[in-house]
């Protein structure tokens, strides 16, 4: 007799599984309450997120056009240079290509350590902002009965009554509601 491939085996043994777990009677206990919550939309969506997100973007815009102002000089002094390669002697070319090629790289490993820095600074702000809004999600996960909060990707399965309309998910998002909450509570988050 034909046997069934390993991976479709152990996929129809695990939705058995799940069919059993769901029909079984739960135990006479608190049920664990878990809410969904989107953080990027929560970073993008509240004036805290937005302020930190908007900062980020000037930064990075202003070193965006100082590096290509740097770059256009230096490819306006590299073309003088080559212009003037016939001129020279080789020994005195080669002294102010190497000087060019020495600039060069430090302009370039400059503008990396500012990316670099600027990443971390995104990093950390993301991090301050997470930090204060955790009490204010803690305090709303409580109010809507949870006792954890997923982010959507971590929700694999919901079982909930279609009385609730829409997705599963959708009933449980509370990304909206956290989002009011931050930008009453912190603001956008400059203590201002």
């Amino acid at each position: 007799m034909p046997r069934a491939p390993l991976h479709r085996t152990l996929h129809a043994g695990w939705a058995a599984a799940l069919v059993l777990a769901l029909a079984a009677p739960l135990p006479a206990q608190t049920p664990l309450a878990a809410v969904v919550l989107d953080e990027q939309r929560l970073l993008t969506g509240s004036a805290y997120g937005r302020r930190v997100l908007g900062a980020f973007e000037a930064e990075r815009a202003a070193l965006i056009a100082e590096g290509q102002a740097l770059a256009d000089g230096l490819a306006a002094e590299e073309r003088a240079l080559i212009d003037r390669r016939r001129a020279l002697p080789p020994d005195e070319f080669r002294a102010l290509a190497d000087d060019f090629d020495a600039r060069v790289e430090a302009v370039r490993a400059s503008q990396i350590g500012r990316e670099r820095a600027l990443m971390q600074k995104l990093d950390d702000a993301q991090r301050a902002f997470f930090a204060a809004a955790t009490p204010v999600l803690a305090e709303l996960a409580r109010e809507f009965g949870a006792s954890v909060i997923l982010s959507p990707q971590a929700v694999l399965l919901t079982v909930a009554p279609e009385a609730q309309g829409g997705s599963a998910v959708g009933a449980a998002d509370i990304t909206a509601a956290a989002i009011a909450r931050l930008n009453a509570v912190l603001g956008d988050g400059s203590g201002g």
